[in-house]
């Protein structure tokens, strides 16, 4: 089977699906107007299109046209409904698959009438629709009648890379850590965290504990100045952007994992998915995508978005339980493992595949 994705080749999903596909044998070609920045293994098939600025879409569209000509794919899998969804209609290839991620389907198509036609017309365009949850799977089906077949594929976990690490001798000694691993954006609810910690240390007079935020982006200026109006300075440590090979390691340093996402766009809550693998009970917003992955009281606590005071408690609730932060995070784990394995995702996209090449 030969299966041509077409997406941004430096995006940690685009990489792990070709990088997992190659490795079941299946022949790759990945096609991206995004220049590379990492390699991918030899064998991987790497097409670098014309850069996605307005006009470039008819460049590409054409380049894209010579490439799947050249190399006559089993499928083209397109990833994100718009913007590369739209080249991939483009292209006019009939074997077309468009998987939605998030906010291509929640908040693109509600900027105006042309932009919900653009993502209508895509999903009608293509053979298949991949959608990395089932509540995503809904948000899809509202957007018109008559669409083709939906499938959910989620992103999945390495459980053999996301475990329960031991925690460095260091950390050991040290108090207990509330941490996240998010672009520091505003619609991660960054903010919403800063400030419920702030809440636990002063209401709760809770001082054995630290807030660790991982991750760079926009908000950071902003987030720091929010660290030191709340006087919470030297409880909080800004560790910037680490690699995502170094998620693993980072989240096993830390007690309770916390992700306060305010919208509906986090399709899927991979971040909570790979901090229960590690052993981690979490406190998640009510966003759709959380609560499709965390079973609320067993594998974390799930609370309501933009509400410090609740996320406040749900936080102490855990930092002050060593036996109900070890009790939802073996859960976890278990519940991951049971769902959201990479091999299993790995296996189902497979699958999928295989169904609609049949089709032909």
């Amino acid at each position: 089977m030969k299966i041509a994705l077409l997406g941004n080749g430096n995006s940690i999903h685009i990489r792990r699906w070709a990088e997992g596909l190659f490795s079941k044998g299946i022949e790759v070609h990945l096609l991206t107007c995004h220049p590379i920045k990492e390699s991918y293994s030899e064998g991987i098939y790497l097409h670098q299109l014309t850069p996605l600025v307005p006009i470039g879409y008819i460049l590409a569209a054409r380049r894209l046209k010579k490439v799947l000509k050249s190399i006559q794919p089993d499928l083209l899998h397109a990833h994100y409904v718009t913007g590369y969804g739209t080249l991939a209609v483009l292209s006019g290839f009939q074997q077309l698959m468009l998987s939605a991620w998030g906010a291509d389907v929640y908040d693109f198509p509600t900027k105006s009438c042309f932009h919900h036609w653009l993502v209508e017309r895509n999903l009608k365009n293509c053979k298949a629709i991949g959608s990395t949850s089932h509540c995503m799977l809904e948000v899809v089906k509202s957007i018109s009648p008559n669409l083709p077949s939906i499938y959910v594929t989620p992103f999945g976990v390495d459980t053999d890379l996301f475990y329960p690490h031991p925690k460095s001798e260091v950390t050991e000694e040290q108090k207990v850590r509330v941490g996240t691993v998010k672009l520091l954006h505003n619609k991660y609810g960054i903010d919403t965290l800063i400030r419920s910690f702030a809440l636990v240390h002063d209401q709760y007079r809770k001082a054995d504990m630290e807030l660790v935020i991982i991750g760079n982006g926009p908000e950071e200026a902003s987030l720091k100045a929010l660290v030191t109006e709340l006087g919470i300075s030297h409880l909080v440590e800004f560790k910037g952007y680490i690699d995502n090979s170094k998620v693993p390691l980072a989240l096993c340093e830390l007690d309770v994992f916390v992700a306060l996402s305010r919208l509906d766009s986090e399709s899927f809550g991979v971040a909570a998915v790979e901090a229960n693998a590690c052993g981690l009970p979490v406190v998640v917003s009510d966003v759709s995508g959380f609560k499709e992955v965390v079973v609320n009281e067993t594998t974390g606590l799930i609370v309501a978005r933009d509400n410090p005071q609740e996320a406040a408690k749900a936080i102490y609730q855990l930092i002050s339980d060593t036996e109900l932060r070890t009790r939802m995070g073996r859960r976890g784990r278990a519940h991951v493992s049971e769902h959201y394995s990479w091999e299993a995702s790995l296996d189902r996209m497979i699958y999928v595949y295989k169904e609609l090449c049949n089709e032909k």
